[in-house]
């Protein structure tokens, strides 16, 4: 049971990937349809070319590989494996689209979302832990710490609105000043997003455990409930006495074997029959008012077709 809850959900978690993926890259090339330029043209549009294609090459294996596995622990295993690819897609879409201002940012918090409801508290935090490295190198890379990184002064000449740059005093200071609040935007989107990665991951868990053990609760009591039906059936099967059980109306809802026997002659199912159709005996029992109020708690005997009836 638990290995094909597990299956479906991946099977959807893939083609929602895919799905996503198509949408941006679509969107993509529709977008620069008007300029007539080539999507090949830019860095970023290489690269969102080879994230769509790995990701469909993938996204296929994957699929191939859910009809293979069947056992829990292979499909565990493999959700790890896409949770991973996942984190890494994430971190590729927010390099292209803007680093840490991107506004993909929100896919590491979607895939730290899924892991929680897949994997639960566990594999939340390890994504959450996986995904923190990642968003940091990105936004160290912005920051010019890492090696070949972007420098901050890229672009400021062309900022709309800047000053006069010919005075290089002015200058200097302008660009200290700008580089002071870019630095400053880029340390609080780090620590905003990667404490709200570990909240996710918190708060998602938690509701996630919460609706497994309210599952198995239901699992355990319907299991319960279904070995007591068993037992209450095989008792009452067994008996050697007829035994019918009806509605306040005298339809028939239960019956066992002796009763079954009983009424051989009638064709077709007794249950939701008149018992007073079916034994015409009982008309005169069932039609007494003062048995009648009493029928919840008296047990009658009598005699049907020369054998002693339990009623």
């Amino acid at each position: 049971m638990i290995e094909v809850i597990l299956s479906r959900r991946l099977k959807w978690l893939t083609l929602l990937r895919v799905l996503f993926v198509s949408l941006l890259f679509g969107a993509t090339v529709l977008f620069n349809l008007d300029d007539g330029t080539s999507l090949l043209r830019y860095t970023s549009h290489i690269v969102l070319y080879y994230i769509t294609t790995v990701t469909f090459t993938v996204s296929f294996v994957y699929l191939i590989l859910l009809r293979i596995l069947k056992d829990e622990r292979s499909l565990v295993r493999l959700t790890y494996f896409q949770v991973v690819g996942d984190v890494v897609l994430s971190a590729a879409l927010v390099a292209i689209t803007g680093g840490t201002d991107s506004v993909f940012t929100f896919f590491f918090s979607l895939v730290i979302f899924y892991a929680a409801i897949i994997l639960y508290r566990r594999g939340a935090l390890l994504t959450a832990t996986a995904s923190t490295p990642l968003f940091l190198a990105i936004g160290l890379s912005e920051m010019g710490v890492l090696p070949e990184s972007l420098q901050l002064t890229e672009g400021l000449d062309g900022l709309p609105g800047a000053p006069d740059m010919a005075d290089g005093a002015v200058q200097a200071e302008v660009i200290e000043e700008l580089q002071s609040r870019i630095l400053q935007s880029r340390i609080y989107n780090l620590v905003v997003n990667i404490v709200a990665f570990y909240s996710i991951a918190m708060l998602a868990s938690y509701l996630a455990e919460q609706v497994r053990r309210e599952s198995e609760g239901h699992r355990q009591t319907r299991h319960s409930l279904e070995d007591l039906q068993a037992l209450h059936r095989n008792i009452v099967q067994s008996l050697r006495s007829g035994l019918v059980t009806i509605s306040l109306d005298g339809k028939i809802s239960f019956f066992n074997a002796e009763i079954e026997a009983l009424s051989a002659e009638r064709k077709g199912d007794l249950r939701g029959a008149d018992v007073r159709d079916v034994f015409p005996a009982l008309r005169h029992i069932l039609g007494n008012p003062d048995k009648h109020e009493l029928l919840t708690t008296e047990v009658t005997t009598q005699m049907i077709e020369g054998r002693s009836t339990l009623l």
